[in-house]
């Protein structure tokens, strides 16, 4: 019988610390950007506690530059290009290649939002919420 009390014990202490941290964020993308397409954005969804997102890009061709955004300080098409960059939670700007990382408050969505400076080139990109 103590067996039993335990065992629940231990499994319901379990699921409580597997629900503990924010989803995990494992995401590699390339983004092809070209004169008519100078800035292109992937949305990330909001985690219920706080969570640090590192971003890791390269551009081989061109420099860019990478902002990470509050969802709702650049929203839809205009956000791409007239989003404020004093407002981003972090950036590299003008940049080949290069990393950042940025701590997001609980509930919050973002966007990563990368601008090319009119040439064309492919940006490889891997964000993650993980050290």
């Amino acid at each position: 019988m103590l067996y039993r009390c335990v065992s629940r014990a231990v499994a319901v202490g379990l699921i409580f610390l597997v629900g503990c941290g924010p989803g995990r964020l494992d995401e590699t993308k390339t983004l092809s950007l070209g004169v008519n397409d100078a800035a292109q954005s992937i949305d990330l969804p909001a985690q219920s506690k706080l969570q640090t997102i590192n971003v890791e890009f390269s551009s081989p061709e061109s420099e860019v530059s990478v902002y990470l955004f509050k969802e709702e300080d650049a929203r839809g098409e205009d956000g791409l290009t007239s989003a404020n960059p004093t407002k981003a939670l972090a950036k590299k700007t003008n940049s080949k290649g290069d990393s950042f990382s940025a701590e997001v408050p609980p509930n919050t969505a973002t966007r990563l939002i990368v601008r090319a400076g009119g040439n064309k080139t492919d940006v490889k990109l891997r964000i993650t919420n993980q050290k």
